[in-house]
């Protein structure tokens, strides 16, 4: 019996591209899960993680199980994204991120955490240049912070607050984001930076 297509629909367009998505904590994937919507963008999935998968090679390792269990379901389909959520927190992401470029897989890594992406949607340039210095080795605290005082309705793995999901300001945190990214694309972040907008910006393009 032959395989069903891969061809997804998002919107009023039909779409090839599959993009799954595993994440390294609850925080990124309660975000993305409410991004997507129900309807609104079917073509993204995540893959099957048990417990709280709080390291990298949790996070890829879900990712090949899903991809496998695809390749036996659907016809293969080179334009599918499987995508791995990571921060720096303390883990060293050269070995990580050297398994996901074997794997064609993508990263969208954070350093020193997610949150820093979601700081974005409030804070300019200029005020988070100050957060670099005390964010070295991953720390996380700093950013989550000011991130509480900026959004109080904030709590770690519960991302309510409207302005994360408006596309206008979704656009600029982009903006924001691409600005700080002075890494080369293939290797990880080195320093202060956030590469979720990759993800965002994919999926926001499903026909690309």
């Amino acid at each position: 019996m032959a395989r069903k297509q891969n061809k997804r629909r998002t919107g009023f367009r039909e779409v090839n591209k599959r993009i799954v998505v595993a994440t390294e904590g609850t925080t990124e994937r309660n975000y993305i899960k409410r991004f997507i919507g129900k309807d609104r963008f079917s073509n993204v999935t995540f893959a099957k993680q048990a417990g709280d998968n709080s390291d990298p090679d949790s996070v890829i390792n879900a990712l090949d199980i899903e991809k496998e269990r695809i390749a036996k379901k659907y016809d293969p389909n080179d334009e599918d994204e499987y995508w791995a959520v990571i921060d720096k927190d303390q883990w060293d992401l050269e070995s990580a991120a050297k398994r996901i470029r074997q794997n064609r897989y993508r990263l969208a890594e954070s350093y020193p955490c997610f949150e820093l992406w979601l700081l974005l949607h409030f804070k300019q340039l200029n005020e988070l240049r100050g957060l670099a210095g005390r964010t070295s080795g991953g720390k996380c605290k700093p950013v989550t912070d000011v991130l509480k005082s900026e959004d109080p309705s904030y709590e770690k793995g519960k991302v309510t607050n409207k302005r994360y999901f408006d596309e206008e300001e979704t656009s600029k945190a982009i903006t924001k984001a691409k600005t700080f990214d002075e890494t080369r694309a293939n290797r990880p972040l080195k320093r202060f930076g956030t590469r979720v907008y990759k993800l965002i910006e994919s999926i926001r393009n499903p026909s690309t």
